[in-house]
């Protein structure tokens, strides 16, 4: 993964805030980041409270659309779903260094906006992060039933998350049920075509009737794979973000109580998933670059390339999301081996 100065600059102001402002406690995730940068636990009565707020910062005004009265933010399907079934309440801050200012923003359902394919959420400017917003956040953790206590890291929570991680693998069977849907559109696809060069070796025009018969041949085609195509990302996004909410509690887990035994067992099946999904982003990157190449005078096949364009292009992003995402961690993992291995 690539060093960007920017975040290390937003992490560090945002820190500051929260200790030097808020009076609060920065527990910053450095060993694995996937959708939470860090944990703010609540100070009551000069005590640590066991209460947490967990937090996503981004810095730089190039992760944001800059608007009059807010920053949006676009993010995937799988941080989303990661964000909402995380068990704390969970805060997204933009940092921006040009104004050293923060502004924050509580990551609920009602927050987001679908916006084609993507999900919207946008920062209110007046909503900055100091000592003027500490009674807004604490109304977060109030509402949170949610503690986090000392507590033996017990074998029935190993097997829950274990149990969890495995909607990762169940997630890379949807990756290649899509993938052979797309290669036998690829192939219906195909066939259209030559029947649309051999009417053009006879002569016709795009507008004969024949051409339009398998102009609508190839609407058709776009159209039938376009639900079906939605639903099972959606299925995928959900799986893969509740088994990589699981595998980054188990490996801080089992990093902290020295069982990276556990780690070593599950690493195969988690380190596939990368490679797995690699021939398929592929395959539908090129399938997506034959889609957008139909300029056809047809207008309505036109509209239809778009939109299978871009349903493509979200299974695209949030397969590279997953593969990244799972990528790192395995790193993390097999560092934390070699390690071991070295010492022993």
């Amino acid at each position: 993964m690539r060093y960007n100065p920017v975040e290390r600059i937003g992490v560090n102001a945002i820190e500051r805030i929260v200790i030097e402002e808020l009076k609060w406690i920065f527990r910053e995730q450095a060993l694995v980041d996937v959708g939470i940068d860090a944990l703010i636990e609540i100070i009551k009565e000069q005590n640590p409270s066991g209460k947490f707020i967990a937090s996503q910062i981004k810095s730089g005004k190039g992760n944001f659309h800059e608007k009059e009265k807010s920053w949006t933010y676009y993010t995937s399907d799988i941080h989303y779903n990661y964000w909402l079934n995380t068990n704390l309440p969970v805060i997204l801050i933009a940092y921006i260094p040009e104004e050293s200012s923060a502004y924050w923003i509580s990551i609920e359902s009602q927050n987001f906006i679908r916006n084609k394919r993507q999900w919207r959420i946008d920062i209110p400017k007046k909503q900055k992060l100091n000592i003027h917003s500490q009674k807004r956040l604490l109304a977060l953790v109030e509402d949170s039933p949610i503690e986090i206590v000392d507590q033996e890291w017990s074998i029935e929570r190993i097997e829950e998350l274990n149990e969890k991680v495995k909607n990762i693998s169940k997630s890379a069977r949807i990756v290649e049920e899509l993938a052979t849907i797309f290669r036998n559109m690829n192939d219906v696809n195909e066939a259209i075509n030559g029947k649309y060069q051999a009417l053009i070796a006879q002569g016709m025009s795009l507008k004969s009737p024949q051409t339009k018969i398998v102009t609508l041949e190839l609407i058709q085609s776009f159209k039938s794979i376009v639900p079906e195509a939605e639903r099972l990302i959606h299925e995928f996004s959900i799986l893969f973000a509740i088994g990589i909410e699981a595998l980054t509690e188990l490996t801080i887990g089992c990093k902290e109580h020295k069982l990276e035994e556990v780690l070593e067992q599950i690493l195969p099946t988690i380190s596939a998933f990368p490679k797995a999904s690699k021939t398929p982003i592929n395959q539908i990157e090129g399938l997506r670059e034959t889609v957008n190449k139909f300029s056809n005078n047809d207008q309505e096949l036109k509209e239809t390339a778009t939109t299978l364009s871009e349903v493509l292009s979200l299974i695209i992003r949030e397969f590279k999301v997953a593969s990244d995402l799972t990528e790192n961690i395995v790193k993390i993992i097999e560092g934390d081996n070699l390690s071991i291995q070295k010492m022993i």
